[in-house]
């Protein structure tokens, strides 16, 4: 008798989608994310497939009295969005940092950027940084974080650990 192999069918097949109004934090984070997950020694291809397939527009906000990403540097990004968006006035004031986002915007009417624009968006980004109220000391957190590792909260929690993997997928849950 002949053995029967066994194959395994994976799809990947993730809808285009598109995330607006994420934060400077929130795209830092995905940022890091990105370094483990796309461009670590074992790719997800589950997430390189969302994350190829994601179209993510960054939204400049005032930050909540208990924000700390000023602290951790974080409440300015530059790379890792398609589009960033700072309200100044009547309109907005865009960062196109893909070419998705250019070719997207290439057809569509807008306005060229002027000096009074660019003074705008300057004043705009110092009224926010001037609104960053907390401020965390993290000298020395990846020392503490190391001196932490055999910490007893750890052997608590992992000692309740199914090993079932419901904690990997939260992220699966939050990019839906």
């Amino acid at each position: 008798m002949k053995k029967k192999e066994w194959e395994q069918n994976i799809n990947y097949t993730i809808h285009p989608r598109v995330i607006i109004g994420a934060r400077a934090c929130d795209i830092h984070g995905l940022i890091k994310l990105d370094k483990v997950l796309m461009k670590g020694k074992f790719p997800s291809p589950y997430y390189v497939s969302r994350r190829k397939n994601t179209f993510l527009i960054g939204l400049d906000h005032e930050p909540q009295k208990d924000c700390f990403c000023r602290s951790l540097d974080t409440d300015v990004v530059t790379h890792g969005f398609d589009i960033y968006m700072t309200y100044i006035g009547d309109e907005y004031f865009l960062q196109i940092n893909s070419s998705k986002a250019f070719n997207l915007l290439k057809n569509i009417k807008k306005a060229e950027i002027t000096k009074k624009d660019e003074s705008a968006f300057i004043k705009e980004q110092e009224r926010i940084r001037k609104m960053f109220e907390t401020k965390m000391e993290i000298t020395g957190l990846s020392s503490l974080m190391d001196i932490e590792f055999k910490s007893d909260v750890w052997k608590k929690y992992g000692d309740k650990c199914l090993s079932c993997g419901s904690c990997s997928m939260v992220w699966g849950f939050i990019s839906l």
